[in-house]
């Protein structure tokens, strides 16, 4: 029987800022903005933003089932930089992400082959955390069927190969020194590790 929903990790991760550590390893992935701006508008202020992309194999995902959910679930570490009040203005967002990318000979030089940008047609989804107990890690679950961006048919293009999303925001670094900082791939806790969670129709 068809198991409706598919739960995909990520083959790739990638911290996307100049200053970054190696890729291959870092247990975390950061996101900032910058002046209120999720995205950069040109190459050339880009390096002031830190994005975090993920791509995964959707080899698992059936062809000819209508997708009912779909949803990414991050764990941020605890003692965040942000207030929930503060996060509520300036959610994590999931995006679109023209291209394909490899941890393996990842250069911060390799961002600017993808596409990447700002508007709301390339937004899916975006969820601000909501944390009781700031000393402890938390859960963010973005659901990438609210947004301007067509999720759906994003995927059923990509059936069969690499998906890539790419973490935005407009929470920036300039404001207290404020950054979303989640757990990836590489966290030594699997449960921390970013899912990507689909569900289809029967």
């Amino acid at each position: 029987m068809f198991a409706n929903v598919v739960t995909l990790s990520p083959t790739d991760d990638i911290w996307a800022y100049p200053h970054a550590t190696d890729p291959q390893r870092d247990a975390y992935l950061r996101v900032w903005g910058v002046g209120g701006v999720p995205v950069a508008e040109s190459a050339s202020d880009a390096e002031s933003f830190s994005y975090s992309l993920l791509q995964f194999n959707t080899g698992k995902v059936p062809t000819g089932k209508k997708l009912t959910a779909a949803k990414l679930i991050v764990t941020h570490i605890a003692n965040p930089s942000f207030t929930v009040e503060g996060a509520a203005k300036t959610p994590l967002e999931v995006r679109s992400v023209d291209g394909e990318f490899k941890e393996k000979g990842w250069t911060y030089e390799s961002l600017f082959k993808l596409k990447l940008d700002g508007k709301e047609t390339s937004l899916f989804g975006a969820a601000a955390p909501k944390f009781t107990a700031p000393d402890a890690e938390f859960k963010i679950e973005i659901d990438l069927m609210t947004g301007k961006g067509n999720f759906a048919e994003y995927l059923s293009k990509r059936v069969g190969g690499p998906l890539s999303l790419v973490l935005t925001t407009k929470l920036s670094m300039d404001e207290n020194r404020q950054t979303y900082k989640i757990f990836s791939k590489d966290a030594e806790r699997e449960a921390a590790r970013p899912v990507l969670e689909l569900t289809f129709e029967d």
